[in-house]
């Protein structure tokens, strides 16, 4: 496995990655904010749409050692104010990811969503 390539794209996606950002990457399908974006916030949507292709790519390099790994269609979205926090305590969702609860209005917030779609067969 490429590790080194594996871990300059994590730290490509943290260098995005802003404390108090309102925008994520999320699965437009089940709102799961997938690894390695879990858990990060950028600042606008040019950041978090680079993050989420490096994302892409990251999930493209591990599915090539190991194809069960999961397959999300990601999609970045503006998070409410509400949902907002800057604490960046670890996720409570039991598999370990973060999930976004994607409405109408939320997943069309802008009139540009950008979307990488991904293969809708789920293995897991």
């Amino acid at each position: 496995m490429d590790a080194t390539m594996l871990s300059e794209i994590r730290a490509t996606i943290e260098s995005l990655a802003s404390d108090d950002g309102s925008y994520v990457v999320v699965c437009e399908r089940t709102g799961e904010r997938p690894f390695p974006a879990t858990g990060k916030r950028f600042p606008d949507r040019a950041a978090a749409e680079e993050a989420m292709r490096a994302v892409v790519v990251y999930r493209e390099t591990l599915r090539r050692y190991d194809p069960r790994t999961y397959r999300y269609d990601m999609t970045v979205v503006e998070t409410p104010a509400s949902l907002r926090r800057s604490d960046h305590r670890p996720s409570t969702a039991e598999d370990g990811t973060d999930r976004v609860l994607l409405s109408h209005s939320t997943a069309r917030g802008d009139p540009r969503p950008l979307s990488v779609p991904d293969d809708r067969t789920n293995d897991r």
